[in-house]
């Protein structure tokens, strides 16, 4: 595992966090199977949102070693739902039908529309990897919304139990806390509280400062870049939960 820069995606950690939890998500598309309903349809919306806007690297028709194949299941899935998908709001209509057509991978590389304080949190310089553009239509359904709100309340319990724990926060570019917070800027967080981002802030600032006077690494340059950004990425989320609340 490798760190190459003090933002919070400048690391392999973060990508393998994300990269398990993309992996979930793919694992509940592969499970629908030949279900059809118009519940299983809105959880594969949900799914393919997150897919799209975590540029997976899943929607290549041409599948890899891994198995079961992603690629059929997703098609499958599709395909035993277009009666149910075909009438959801917005665009999603439009966008499930360019996956059946086999454009899902264009799609999942789209350049995001990501604010440049937002960018600076993740990456110490200004290229970087990043994400995807965000498909928010693919959320309107109810049974689509259900699905990110409990992906999202997985998200927040990870982070409640990792922003506790001294290792985390000492750890700096080898923590998975620097992955879970990137998740809730780029996705959706319709049930996402202020307070609890607030909390989790100041918890997170008093362990770095009792944690900073005994550990010489946490006392370089690189610390304090890091430090500086891991506040902002915090203060970012709040303005988030305030303007969402409105």
């Amino acid at each position: 595992m490798g760190v190459w820069g003090s933002g919070l995606l400048d690391n392999d950690t973060s990508w393998n966090y994300i990269g398990d939890f993309t992996s979930e998500v793919r694992q509940q598309i592969i499970e629908i199977g030949d279900e059809s309903s118009r519940k299983h349809a809105g959880l594969l919306a949900g799914s393919i949102g997150i897919l799209l806007r975590l540029g997976a690297s899943c929607f290549d028709p041409i599948p890899g070693l891994e198995r079961p194949h992603f690629y059929p299941q997703l098609i499958l899935a599709l395909s035993n739902n277009f009666e149910h998908w075909i009438n959801f709001p917005g665009r999603t209509p439009e966008v499930l039908m360019s996956i059946l057509y086999g454009w899902g991978e264009q799609l999942s590389e789209r350049p995001p529309i990501l604010k440049k304080s937002l960018h600076s949190c993740f990456h110490e310089k200004t290229e970087g990897a990043s994400f995807s553009l965000l498909e928010s239509d693919l959320f309107a359904n109810p049974s689509s919304l259900a699905f990110l709100k409990k992906k999202i309340k997985g998200v927040v319990a990870a982070i409640s139990k990792e922003v506790v724990n001294p290792e985390s926060v000492e750890e700096m570019g080898y923590s998975n806390l620097n992955g879970m917070l990137a998740l809730l800027h780029v996705l959706p967080t319709p049930n996402l509280n202020k307070r609890k981002v607030e909390r989790w802030a100041k918890i997170w600032r008093e362990s770095w400062r009792v944690l900073a006077k005994a550990n010489i690494e946490m006392q370089g340059q690189f610390a304090k870049d890091y430090q500086k950004r891991v506040s902002k990425c915090f203060a970012l989320l709040v303005k988030k939960c305030a303007a969402a609340s409105v």
